[in-house]
């Protein structure tokens, strides 16, 4: 054992038996299982007999406590003891010794644990690789918790801190005048109206999107990753329906207004353009590639991460949510699309959907809070909606679970008039939709069986049906489907540039 770890073992055993304070601070942190040397564990084990005994703790009496469990020659006798408190100059240093001790024996377990693994991956056939990983992810990070053990902290220390967070948060926003919006307390939307009433998608939250298939999640969840990207936060995308070149494609048809069509139709790239401005066209084409290539342009330079793998488990985001973090740590937005996407994780739920679903939006609160990053998740409506006179969505109409409203912090409901307008007809007309084999999904939203209203734009209304720390609201946009674009209807010009920009 190193020196100054000895040497820390024995200061904190030192403190325990010459300060009340220090005995108590100790024992709130550490058990005997946390000291490397033997005898400190016996000592220690010790001074909690007589604590539970309600006996005063001190060298007399844990000397008297070790020689009734016949362990006092075994630690060096009492002159050990004495040698313990010369270890510590002053009681008020005892934390930082704690500390030591408490970082040393999550070290041991760490490699511990590492050790086990290597031994359980040569020795047992794992049948599935992804779940063991996880597995192991779990254990470090209970490893990881268990670094500092909190205390209970008295008010004037809570304000304190709280003072000290929102001065480094007024000091942020001075910094950043003229840069960012002083209202803006989280991750932008990019959306003016959104961003004043909201703060911007606030740390550690989980924010579900949800609607009726083909009415524009991913478009605006794509919209407000975007943006938040263009304002230089780092953003991961996790989609499971659409592959990277699809959302890439989205992303660019938002950007230089163009439909997914005319980008398709344009000349691709030679020389050091991405699609040609040397091809004979007439003069809307070459404004179409410049436009395009000025989009591709600013998306290169954003801060976008996809992953489009369809086969990922819950397990799979989180190690990907972490490493994203690690490597990014002022990552501002996750986005999953969508929850009902995530595949089993391979465990027994006897058929029971609302208890997987019910695990997966727990795990991701969880993993907000851990990795301190709002996680935009999207869902799907169940079919009541449209069995209502009134269409207007409600929180029991998410699908699968009641546990995605317990959950989240905050839930946002797309509701489009237009769409339940175009079902109507038809059915009017005797287009009975159960009645029509599936069609291809338009422009990557989620196969259904269902058309989508025709192309053009329409008037949608951005429902925030649960606020945990706020107040409701509802939010006004113009869809522009050809494009993939929502633009809110009250930003004004007055946006400090935010939603000009892009």
């Amino acid at each position: 054992m190193e020196q100054s770890q000895q040497i820390a073992e024995m200061a904190v055993i030192g403190g325990m038996m010459i300060d009340s304070s220090a005995l108590y601070k100790v024992t709130g942190q550490l058990n005997s299982n946390d000291f490397e040397d033997e005898r400190n564990q016996i000592i220690f084990d010790a001074i909690s007999i007589l604590l539970q005994k309600g006996l005063e703790v001190n060298l007399v009496s844990v000397a008297e406590q070790l020689q009734l469990l016949k362990k006092l020659k075994y630690i060096g006798g009492q002159q050990y003891l004495v040698d313990c408190t010369y270890q510590i100059p002053l009681t008020s240093d005892v934390q930082e010794y704690i500390n030591i001790v408490k970082d040393k024996s999550l070290a041991r377990r760490f490699f511990g644990l590492l050790k086990n693994l290597e031994n359980e991956y040569e020795t047992k056939e794992i049948e599935d690789l992804s779940e063991f990983i996880g597995a192991a992810e779990k254990s470090i990070l209970e490893i990881t918790k268990q670094r500092r053990v909190s205390e209970f902290l008295a008010s004037k220390d809570i304000i304190n801190v709280l003072v000290e967070r929102l001065d480094n948060e007024r000091a942020e926003r001075e910094r950043n005048i003229g840069k960012r919006p002083s209202y803006l307390t989280g991750t932008p939307t990019g959306y003016e109206d959104m961003d004043r009433k909201i703060g911007g998608f606030q740390k550690g939250s989980l924010i579900i999107l949800a609607a009726r298939p083909s009415v524009g999640k991913t478009a605006l969840a794509l919209n407000f990753a975007a943006k938040a990207a263009h304002c230089g936060v780092p953003v991961g995308i996790f989609s499971l329906e659409m592959s990277s070149e699809q959302i890439m494609l989205r992303l660019a048809s938002e950007k230089a207004h163009l439909s997914t069509g005319d980008i398709l139709q344009l000349p691709l790239k030679h020389g050091t353009t991405y699609f040609d401005t040397n091809f004979p066209t007439e003069r809307e084409e070459q404004t179409k590639i410049a436009s395009l290539n000025s989009a591709l342009d600013i998306l290169a330079n954003d801060p976008i991460f996809i992953d489009d793998y369809g086969g990922n488990k819950l397990m799979d985001i989180q190690a990907k949510a972490r490493k994203l973090k690690n490597s990014h740590p002022d990552l501002g937005l996750i986005v999953i699309d969508y929850i009902g996407l995530i595949n089993s994780s391979g465990k027994n739920y006897k058929g029971d959907r609302q208890q997987e679903i019910a695990e997966y939006s727990r795990s991701l609160k969880q993993l907000a809070k851990e990795l301190e990053v709002p996680i935009l998740c999207l869902c799907q409506l169940s079919r009541n909606v449209e069995q209502r006179t009134n269409h207007r969505p409600a929180l029991s109409d998410l699908r699968d679970s009641g546990a995605i409203e317990q959950d989240a912090d905050q839930v946002f409901f797309i509701y489009r008039e237009d769409y339940y307008n175009n079902n109507k007809d038809d059915k009017a007309q005797g287009n009975n939709q159960s009645d029509i084999p599936p069609e291809p999904p338009i422009e990557g939203e989620e196969p259904n069986g269902q058309s989508a209203p025709s192309s053009g734009n329409s008037m949608v209304e951005l429902i925030l049906a649960k606020n945990r720390s706020g107040e409701l609201a509802t939010f006004k946009f113009m869809f522009m489907k050809q494009f993939c674009r929502f633009e809110s209807i009250y930003d004004g010009d007055d946006y400090q540039g935010w939603s000009t920009q892009f």
